[in-house]
């Protein structure tokens, strides 16, 4: 009896782990860029791409794909105007080339709420996008695993 009560104790004393939220796409449009390997037409070569990049025209709204805190709202390198939020558990999404930023950093965002807009910041292609990147305990994931189907 005192292994079933030890066991009882330890598994009430143990945090549960909040599932993964299932993610949406950041705009609704087509994909046209997925996460891999792929020719870059900036350095001419094949690279790894760490996320997905969606075509959209300029200005259309870029939404959060889960409900989270805003990390990071600013200029992001290569990635220019860039919002990055975490969902909790070690999962962020970033969103890049952004030209409007509708959040700051330490906002609560709900899943679908506006939080940029569509634009050609930093190193981008000819065409306006978003880049989108699921991160997993900081490291690029693929997307694909967690959005809804």
């Amino acid at each position: 009896m005192k292994f079933y009560a030890c066991l009882a104790a330890l598994l009430m004393a143990t945090p549960a782990v909040a599932a993964t939220p299932a993610l949406v796409a950041p705009v609704n449009v087509p994909l046209t860029s997925p996460y891999g390997e792929r020719m870059d037409n900036q350095v001419h070569k094949l690279t790894h791409h760490s996320g997905q990049d969606y075509a959209a025209k300029a200005g259309t709204q870029i939404v959060a794909a889960a409900a989270g805190k805003v990390i990071f709202s600013g200029w992001y390198g290569n990635y220019g105007q860039s919002v990055i939020v975490d969902h909790g558990n070690g999962l962020t999404t970033m969103y890049g080339h952004a030209d409007t930023l509708l959040v700051k950093q330490g906002d609560a965002v709900k899943q679908g709420q506006a939080i940029a807009t569509v634009g050609q910041s930093g190193l981008s292609s000819s065409q306006t996008h978003v880049h989108f990147e699921v991160r997993r305990g900081g490291t690029p994931v693929n997307p694909a695993r967690y959005l809804k189907k």
